[in-house]
């Protein structure tokens, strides 16, 4: 097979610095690279021409694997329906070894 890992998960954000802070809590870890896009060729890339974005990388514990944070600035981001049914919707499950404590731990740090 061509595939041979995985080299990051994406997930859009509506606000970076909340992200950040809430992933650096969560993960133990500030990520390891952000930076702010407004270059042709990453319109190109992500097929918004004039796209400006902001980008930021963490590694997932235990893994080589990037968590990449992308805020789109232009075109202006709205608002999706969220339900897990709904098709295109995506998730992150990380591998946990207590249940109560990382429950706690994460409603300590904002989730619902």
């Amino acid at each position: 097979m061509f595939i041979t890992g995985v080299a990051h998960v994406g997930i859009t954000v509506p606000d970076m610095d909340r992200s950040v802070a809430f992933y650096t809590a969560l993960l133990g870890e500030g990520p390891y690279f952000r930076r702010s896009y407004d270059e042709p060729y990453v319109g190109d890339i992500v097929g918004y021409p004039g796209c400006r974005m902001e980008v930021t990388l963490f590694r997932l514990p235990g893994t080589d694997v990037g968590l990449e944070l992308l805020r789109y600035f232009d075109p202006p981001p709205r608002s999706v329906d969220l339900e897990t049914y709904n098709t295109g919707n995506t998730h992150l499950c990380f591998t946990i070894d207590d249940w109560n404590t990382a429950y706690a731990r994460l409603t300590e740090l904002g989730a619902t």
